[in-house]
């Protein structure tokens, strides 16, 4: 069976991995097997902004601790030149065309490019960069949709996890419509 790997993006791991723990060390899917990853880089935005230990305090829980240390990417020495190089291109790119991508954001996506995975990102500058550089992109709502397909959560879990961004007012772009688009249906609130 091939083996995809999906790399999330700090605001994805942590609009997920509480509510689908364990997230990161359960592979998921039937023809295809998927496996989530995320970079060392992403308790680093954790530490570094006070809005994330805010919202997920959870993150320092063993229980996420060991679900992450089994599951952080760790590219082969041969890859890290080209992804350094790439980053540094891309982030010149995006100084100078004034995209707001954080410099952390742009090590997943060009992560994500050089070694061919999906991304996993719902910040709209980082989505339409990833399209212009060729790097397949999901949004965390087209994650869950993929993960409900190959039946690795139900909608349950889905509303639940979508009810939680509701209750941390943590709800990404055009939420509303693109659940409605992906799923047929209306979203959990909680207001």
């Amino acid at each position: 069976m091939a083996t995809k790997t999906i790399l999330l993006d700090s605001n994805a791991y942590f609009r997920l991995a509480d509510n689908l723990y364990p997230l990161l060390t359960k592979t998921f899917g039937d023809k295809t097997s998927y496996e989530l990853r995320i970079l060392g880089g992403t308790i680093g935005e954790y530490n570094f902004q006070s809005r994330l230990r805010t919202k997920f305090d959870w993150v320092s829980h063993t229980r996420h601790k060991d679900d992450r240390r089994r599951a952080v990417l760790n590219p082969k020495n041969g890859v890290i030149e080209e992804i350094e190089m790439t980053y540094a291109f891309i982030l010149e790119d995006c100084r100078s065309r004034g995209i707001g991508c954080s410099p952390f954001d742009i090590k997943c996506l060009t992560t994500a490019l050089e070694l061919s995975l999906i991304l996993v990102t719902d910040d709209l500058d980082l989505f339409s960069l990833a399209i212009e550089y060729e790097t397949e992109c999901l949004s965390t709502l087209e994650l869950l949709d993929l993960m409900c397909k190959e039946q690795r959560i139900d909608m349950s879990q889905v509303q639940d996890t979508v009810y939680m961004w509701d209750y941390l007012d943590d709800l990404p772009s055009n939420f509303h419509a693109e659940f409605v688009r992906i799923f047929q249906a209306e979203p959990s609130r909680c207001s």
